[in-house]
């Protein structure tokens, strides 16, 4: 029987990277060899046949893809999308999950998850990929802190080997605005309204620092037990000195507790601990703008928030007014959209380029 091997597409690619990074299945690891790409095929049965799947698909149904080298290696199955990828692809693209099992690298589904991509959804993958973070592969938007899966260099130097293909362009285009070290989906949500352009709805900051470090005085080093803090988003003056930092509160429960009757009161602790560490951040001489959950819901608030800490950061930001008014209200519901959990294996598979896609033989041509 002649030898075949099946390698995972960018959609069921990225789910199996999540759950791995949230200890649901095996880490994929790196092949020995480089697997033979034209003997990769595309069968539905074969796909859930594999354990990795199997285990994937006890949690809930999961949209699975394949790629493959030759369209006669394709069965025909509405229940299977298949991505055509001729050529070589370079060292790295494709990490083992099993015995002639492989999926996608975190470049390589970056890049395939660009083809049909608006380019907010693509900009939150790659800040997810990017960060310290991982989103649930079970569409309930719920995260895990854990190492980076890569880095902006990482996919920058990827989109250059990777030559021409569909989805590199707008890649290509997305890395201008990527970041390291985003801890969180809401971090990211706010380092995005708060650099993209004015022209996308943005207000156009330079890049902050994420989780930068802000060096505080031995005084503030005795109070709060900590040699230095870590702030969410952190901008620096010319010398490197912190100048402004954005805070995320998002927590509701750093707030509130229920005491021992039920009722809801005032979570003392946490408030004063809070406020000497925005002590600290002000003595270091930075202005210090936190960002609450009740700011994410609310456009008047949030533009309040990110107008006070443009100016401490020298940004000189643009007054929300007219059109500009309009698209930073567009993009605040959009980078703030949880709904958008629920249907998010259709947009994935959007990001992909399937759902605008005819199918030709059974695969889609890679151009």
């Amino acid at each position: 029987m002649e030898e075949t091997n099946i390698v995972l597409g960018p959609v069921t690619s990225l789910l199996v990277w999540r759950a791995a990074m949230a200890g649901m299945v095996d880490m994929p690891y790196e092949p020995l060899r480089r697997p033979d790409r034209m003997r990769s095929i595309a069968r539905v049965r074969s796909v859930r046949g594999l354990d990795v799947i199997r285990q994937l698909e006890s949690m809930g149904g999961i949209p699975l893809d394949v790629t493959v080298a030759q369209s006669k290696r394709t069965h025909v199955c509405n229940s299977l999308d298949v991505i055509m990828l001729k050529d070589q692809l370079p060292d790295g693209s494709l990490f083992a999950v099993g015995e002639g099992a492989y999926l996608c690298s975190p470049e390589l589904c970056f890049v395939l998850l660009a083809r049909g991509c608006p380019t907010l959804h693509l900009l939150k993958l790659g800040c997810e990929l990017c960060g310290t973070y991982s989103i649930a592969p079970d569409q309930t938007g719920s995260f895990v802190n854990c190492p980076q899966l890569t880095t902006v260099a990482k996919l920058s130097d990827y989109v250059t080997r990777l030559g021409h293909r569909h989805g590199v362009r707008q890649a290509r285009g997305a890395l201008e605005y990527l970041a390291d070290g985003a801890d969180s989906p809401r971090e990211t949500a706010l380092y995005l309204l708060l650099t993209m352009p004015n022209r996308l709805g943005g207000y156009g900051f330079r890049r902050p620092e994420l989780n930068g470090r802000v060096d505080i005085s031995e005084y503030a080093q005795g109070r709060l037990g900590k040699a230095y803090l870590r702030c969410d988003q952190v901008y620096r003056d010319k010398k490197g000195n912190a100048i402004a930092v954005g805070e995320y509160d998002s927590n509701e429960r750093h707030i509130y507790l229920s005491n021992e009757v039920g009722e809801t009161v005032f979570n003392v602790e946490k408030i004063l601990s809070d406020d000497e560490r925005r002590e600290a951040i002000v003595e270091a001489g930075a202005e210090v703008v936190t960002i609450r959950t009740e700011d994410t819901r609310i456009f008047a608030q949030m533009d309040a928030k990110a107008m006070r800490l443009g100016r401490a950061a020298g940004c000189e930001p643009r007054a929300s007014i007219g059109e500009l008014a309009s698209k930073r209200m567009g993009l605040f519901y959009e980078v703030y959209d949880a709904w958008v959990w629920r249907d998010e294996y259709e947009l994935l598979r959007s990001m992909a380029g399937y759902t605008r896609v005819i199918r030709r033989g059974g695969s889609r041509e890679d151009a």
